[in-house]
C-alpha cells in the first residue's frame, strides 16, 4: 500500500502548517494597521464635532456641517477598513494606505504655509513614517489565504 507522500502517487499531498511559508512580519502588519487607526481618530473626532454642532443648532451653515460630518465619517470608515486589511496582510490595501499618506503630506505642506509649523511637521513626519512601514512590510506568500 502506497502512502500519499510516496513518489508516483497521483493524489495531492495536503500541505501542513509546518510546510507552509510563514506570513511576513505580523508585527509590521499590525503596526501599519495601528498607524492607520491612529490617523482615523482625528477624522472620527471631527465627524462627531460637526454632528454635534448640527444637532445642537450651533452650525452656522447646516448643510456645510452635515457635509463635513458625512465626509469625515466616510474617511474614518475607509481608513478603518484599510487598517483592518493591512493588519490581515492583504496587499491590495497598500495602495489606498500610501495614497492617504500622500494626501496627508500635501495637507502638511498647506499647514506649513499657513504658519502652523508644528502641526505641519507632525503630520508630515507621521505620514512619512506610516508610508514607510506600509511599503517596507514584506508581501505575504501567494499560498497564504487572505
Amino acid at each position: 500500500m502506497q502512502h500519499a507522500s510516496e513518489p508516483g502517487d497521483p493524489r495531492p499531498v495536503p500541505r501542513s502548517a509546518v510546510d507552509r511559508p510563514e506570513a511576513p512580519a505580523p508585527g509590521l502588519r499590525r503596526l501599519s494597521g495601528a498607524l492607520l487607526v491612529v490617523e482615523a481618530l482625528p477624522a472620527a473626532a471631527g465627524a462627531v464635532i460637526y454632528l454635534l454642532q448640527l444637532l445642537g443648532g450651533r452650525a452656522v451653515v447646516a448643510r456645510n456641517a452635515a457635509m463635513l460630518a458625512a465626509l469625515l465619517a466616510l474617511v474614518t470608515v475607509v481608513l478603518l477598513l484599510v487598517a483592518r486589511a493591512l493588519a490581515a496582510g492583504r496587499v491590495g490595501a497598500r495602495g489606498p494606505a500610501v495614497t492617504w499618506q500622500l494626501v496627508l503630506i500635501v495637507v502638511g505642506c498647506y499647514a506649513w504655509a499657513a504658519p502652523q509649523r508644528l502641526a505641519a511637521v507632525l503630520v508630515i513626519a507621521f505620514a512619512v513614517a506610516t508610508a514607510l512601514v506600509v511599503v517596507l512590510t514584506p508581501r505575504p506568500p501567494e499560498d497564504v489565504p487572505d
